[in-house]
Parts: C-alpha cells; sequence; structure tokens
C-alpha cells in the first residue's frame, strides 16, 4: 500500500469517527448524502415505471411528500417532474446499498428534515416558553438521527477496513517478490521514456519568416 492510499483511508477512518464527518442527507435542495454524487438532467423525464417507481417510494416513505407530488402533477407538471426526479435518484442511491444501510439513510433524511423544521419554528417564535418547549423536541429526532447515522458509519467503515485488509494483502506480496515489482516500475518508466523520445522526434515547424517589409507603390511619387 502506498503512503497515500494509507494516508488517505487514515483520514477517511478518523473522519467517520468525528462529529465533523459525520455523512449527512439534508432536505430537498441540500448538496449532501447519497444523492450528492448524482447529477439530474434538468429537461430530462422519468419513464412511466420509474415514474410508478418513485411514486411508490414516497407513499411508503414520505407520505406528505407524496401527497404534495398528486397536487403538483396537475396545477404544476414541471416542479411535479423536478420533485420526482431528485427522488428517483435518491432512490437509485439507496437502492444501491445494503437494505438496512439504505433504510438508514431513509430514517436519516426523515430525521433531518424534521429538525431542520423544528429550528425554522424556533427561529420565527419569540415566546421564551414555547422557544423552550421547541429544544425539547430536537431530542427525538436527533436521536432517530443519530441511530441512523451509526448504521451508515459501521457500513463505511467496514467498506473501508475490507480495502485496507486488501491493501495489506498486496504489501505482503511486493515484499515477498520486490524483483518483480521493481521491473514493473522499470517498465512504466521506460515506456514514458519512449513516449517522450517519439513526441521529440516529431518534426520541427517550419521558422516564422521574417515580416515583409512595406515597399512603395509603383504610382507613389517620391517627396521632392
Amino acid at each position: 500500500m502506498s503512503w497515500r492510499a494509507a494516508l488517505t483511508a487514515t483520514i477517511l477512518i478518523a473522519s467517520l469517527l468525528s462529529v465533523a464527518g459525520e455523512p449527512s442527507t439534508r432536505p430537498a435542495g441540500a448538496k449532501k448524502g447519497p444523492t450528492a454524487r448524482v447529477t439530474v438532467p434538468s429537461r430530462w423525464k422519468l419513464t412511466e415505471q420509474q415514474e410508478r417507481e418513485t411514486l411508490a417510494f414516497l407513499q411508503e416513505h414520505f407520505a406528505d411528500q407524496y401527497e404534495s407530488a398528486l397536487k403538483l402533477k396537475d396545477e404544476n407538471p414541471k416542479a411535479y417532474d423536478s420533485l420526482l426526479r431528485s427522488r428517483w435518484y435518491f432512490l437509485q442511491r439507496v437502492k444501491g446499498y445494503p437494505p438496512h444501510v439504505g433504510e438508514a439513510y431513509v430514517e436519516q433524511y426523515k430525521a433531518n428534515t424534521e429538525l431542520y423544521a423544528i429550528v425554522r419554528q424556533i427561529r420565527e417564535t419569540k415566546d421564551p416558553k414555547a422557544i423552550e418547549s421547541l429544544k425539547k423536541d430536537l431530542h427525538e429526532p436527533a436521536a432517530r438521527l443519530f441511530a441512523a447515522q451509526q448504521i451508515i458509519r459501521e457500513h463505511s467503515l467496514a467498506k473501508l477496513e475490507k480495502r485496507l485488509k486488501e491493501y495489506r494483502t498486496k504489501l505482503r506480496e511486493q515484499a515477498a517478490d520486490p524483483d518483480r515489482f521493481i521491473k514493473k516500475i522499470v517498465d512504466r518508466w521506460e515506456k514514458l521514456a519512449e513516449a517522450k523520445k517519439k513526441h521529440t522526434q516529431v518534426a520541427p515547424r517550419p521558422a516564422p519568416q521574417p515580416a515583409a517589409t512595406t515597399q512603395p507603390s509603383s504610382t507613389t511619387q517620391p517627396a521632392e
């Protein structure tokens, strides 16, 4: 394992176990979480099967968004398409994980949404007693968020441990037969040298011609 790979793995493990590195799936419009690496073509429309699959997912896990989607379908088709596209991509990311991890991502999304809603109410409320009551309401979704993130961290850590095990196996293989791996390095650099040599053998460009001087026209008479 190269020192860069080892350093990267160490940083990733540390981030997983720290607060700053917590996985996060924020409500719609955010750029973190399972959908972070997905780009959504703005004019691309879901197929009928994808639309049915997404609506079923919303109906099962996000009843309020399901109801909103049904209203938008008639009132604002563009907003409807946009909502379903974003939820379809979220669904695809969730399906890419083992079932219990996918469920944890869904639960993380729900808990985050509730926490944002409570925070919004706290900001808009001026009554001190109401604010204190709302702050107490943060505990339950925060506990669910923590439980979901623990599952996500465990899954991420298991993947890292698997990669580290593969790196260690590779390192032992290299240590057992250094000459073979040194030869690979030499061969790689020889190929690079040959490629550089071919590049330098390209015919040189013709030298730039000096700029032509302006000659007086035959009809131009010299000054007297």
